[in-house]
């Protein structure tokens, strides 16, 4: 459980850290997009926000026809091509179908009571 903290002083390996309170800046005004899902030194732009939008919805599309952690990667490399960080989709890939194979024992589990 997080501690609530009693100053503006932490100790970070044995330094003193001054915090700054800056808001919560996603809500207050902020000016500044940045796409998660873009390639490197592309502009955040809002075209590549809305292309991130589309990478991750695209994601849970494919992720929900089923099949193999391969067959979700080369999905989505016809529809993305390349990216500079394909480990990231390979991790991604490996969590859903994980995800889904949890979920139909439980499924299974649930059957045999």
């Amino acid at each position: 459980m997080p501690e609530v903290l009693n100053s503006d002083e932490i100790l970070v390996d044995g330094q003193v850290v001054n915090l700054i309170h800056v808001g919560q800046g996603d809500v207050e005004g902020s000016t500044i997009v940045v796409a998660g899902h873009k390639s490197v030194g592309a502009a955040d732009l809002s075209e590549n926000l809305a292309a991130s939008q589309r990478y991750l919805r695209d994601f849970t599309t494919l992720a929900k026809k089923g099949g193999t952690v391969e067959d979700l990667v080369h999905s989505m490399l016809e529809l993305h091509g390349e990216r500079d960080q394909p480990h990231t989709l390979w991790i991604s890939a490996r969590a859903e179908v994980a995800r889904r194979a949890r979920t139909a024992a439980i499924g299974q589990l649930r059957r045999t009571d």
